[in-house]
């Protein structure tokens, strides 16, 4: 079974003011395991590096859960 070293539950996030929002993570799922290698792929501002952001702890969810494990 592989371990489990970082997960998004139910990530959300939203940016920009009352006036102009933009809801960039709706809902995401995921779980990255020790060993496996992914990618992160998709057009210009889908917010790739945003979902990177959170994962590094350089931008905080509005709401959902991460865990990081050792």
């Amino acid at each position: 079974m592989k371990k489990t070293i970082i997960e998004l539950n139910k990530a959300a996030l939203t940016l920009g003011n009352a006036a102009a929002t933009v809801h960039v993570l709706k809902g995401i799922d995921l779980r990255i395991h020790q060993d496996e290698s992914i990618g992160i792929v998709g057009p210009s501002g889908s917010c790739k590096s945003t979902l990177l952001m959170v994962l590094s702890g350089l931008a905080r969810l509005d709401s959902g859960d991460i865990f990081t494990y050792d």
